[in-house]
């Protein structure tokens, strides 16, 4: 019988727990051509890559698939090499996000014999059979692989069209109490699991994939995002959703149609969404659903800086749409990016203007470029070892420090920038509605929860996390 083992990697430094959707639907498409399946989730296991080789020359896997994420890509690399030099006969596939804009660099720094580079569901299954059956892999549409020393590039279409004709991801051989208890997206009391109702995303934001890459959006329809969900309930008592979808209101009638079919289900859920998306229709049906929480990618206060990251939205949209947010009184977290090459202290200086006229906190990342953007390209030049850069993106915490300056300013100063507005904007929300407390004391008690925050230590990022989310939510209460 044909088999093989699926790895989601570890993350280098990090505790981050989420239902891998792209393995459990792979495993799924596997499954039902009669493949035999196993996984591994090295986030959610004590396993280490010596105890992955054992197993994998223990129970005589033949095939290694291995997917996750850029910041999961040197983990990858590594496990992928270790297996290829103890286990020279084993077939490593490497796919997933991680592979945009790294194909070759993936060739040329790891041993694995394919990567895969489309949506591996309709790739995987074939690719396997033609493995076990000795068949040229020619004809395996949208695949990198190595023949007779060369390096072959595969094109062909790779995308799904109809997201219905995909079975649901396959649940049975994950640890579900784990991702539903310890979801990186969790809220107390809930049993939560990530979960998608369309895949991609019509805009080209410069440090997004779609800017290079763009990708058709595709929907699932009401009634099969239903039968899942209950699915779920049923078998798993899942309560809590995590729509991963890349914007969840890019269609209106198709966000307002799921709405409606899941507003019966006695459910809660948070999504992402862009502000300029949203209107009281959108807002009212969500809520009506179970929405609990929407993340909104403001990126900046700063026209100029939407600009430059060709947002296609005007800051007059996100003052309507948190108004909006507010009347509903629908919690949202709000994502902020500091560091683009326009950057300067009069853009910064108007985005944190812009959080204390809205009452956010300006909780931002630093801009990083990631291979297959366009701004990777536009900033190629700055990066310099290619290497060392993709390796540090897996290690570093794009919100204690950056990894590479793009702006005029010295890195320490805008660092400072950064930490400054955090501490302002927090500062300004707990003083607007606790006045006797000093402002002088506030800032001191804010400024030392920054520099904590800041360290690189996962014990410390696992509780600074969860002490600010019960500080957002509870901002959030009292200054609406």
């Amino acid at each position: 019988m044909h088999q093989i083992l699926l790895i989601h990697p570890k993350y280098k430094n990090k505790e981050i727990i989420y239902f891998p959707l792209g393995l459990g639907y792979v495993a799924a498409a596997c499954y039902k051509q009669g493949i035999e399946v196993s996984c591994i989730d090295m986030n959610v296991s004590n396993i280490d890559n010596l105890q992955i080789l054992s197993m994998i020359a223990k129970q005589q896997f033949h095939v290694v698939g291995i997917g996750g994420f850029l910041m999961q890509l040197k983990s990858t690399i590594e496990l992928t090499n270790l297996i290829k030099n103890r286990l020279e006969d084993v077939t490593v596939i490497i796919g997933g996000i991680q592979v945009y804009g790294c194909e070759k660099f993936i060739m040329d720094n790891s041993k694995a014999d394919i990567v895969c580079v489309g949506e591996s569901e309709i790739i995987l299954p074939e690719l396997i059979d033609a493995l076990y059956t000795g068949r040229n892999l020619s004809a395996i549409p949208s695949i990198i692989f190595r023949e007779k020393g060369k390096v072959v590039k595969n094109n062909g279409p790779s995308l799904i069209m109809n997201l219905d004709e995909i079975d649901f991801p396959k649940y049975d051989i994950f640890n579900m109490e784990i991702y539903a208890t310890q979801n990186y997206h969790g809220f107390s009391g809930k049993q939560t699991i990530d979960f998608i109702c369309s895949r991609g995303c019509p805009y080209r934001c410069n440090y997004c994939i779609n800017s290079m890459k763009p990708v058709k959006a595709r929907y699932r329809s009401p009634e099969n995002i239903l039968k899942e969900i209950r699915f779920l309930k049923e078998n798993y008592n899942i309560n809590d959703f995590s729509f991963a979808d890349e914007i969840f209101t890019i269609n209106k009638q198709k966000a307002l149609e799921i709405c409606e079919a899941i507003q019966g289900e006695n459910i809660t859920w948070v999504t992402s969404t862009r502000a300029d998306l949203l209107d009281r229709d959108v807002l009212s049906t969500m809520k009506k659903a179970g929405l609990r929480m929407l993340i909104i990618g403001f990126e900046s206060g700063s026209e100029k800086i939407l600009r430059s990251m060709n947002k296609r939205v005007a800051l007059s949209k996100y003052y309507e749409s948190i108004k909006l947010l507010q009347k509903y009184d629908i919690p949202f977290y709000s994502n902020f990016m500091i560091g683009m090459p326009e950057e300067n202290e009069s853009t910064l200086k108007e985005t944190e203007t812009f959080c204390i006229d809205n009452k956010l906190i300006f909780g931002a990342s630093y801009v990083t470029p990631f291979p297959g953007t366009k701004l990777y390209d536009d900033v190629r030049h700055k990066i310099g070892d290619e290497k060392k850069y993709i390796y540090s993106v897996a290690e570093m915490n794009f919100s204690k420090k950056p990894i590479i300056n793009l702006t005029e300013m010295p890195a320490k100063k805008l660092i400072h920038h950064r930490n400054k507005m955090t501490v302002n904007t927090i500062v300004y929300l707990i003083h607007n509605k606790f006045r006797l407390v000093p402002r002088p004391l506030l800032n001191i008690t804010i400024w030392c929860c920054i520099f904590i925050f800041n360290q690189q230590n996962a014990l410390l990022s696992k509780v600074t996390r969860s002490i600010s989310k019960k500080l957002l939510f509870f901002l959030r209460k009292t200054s609406i």
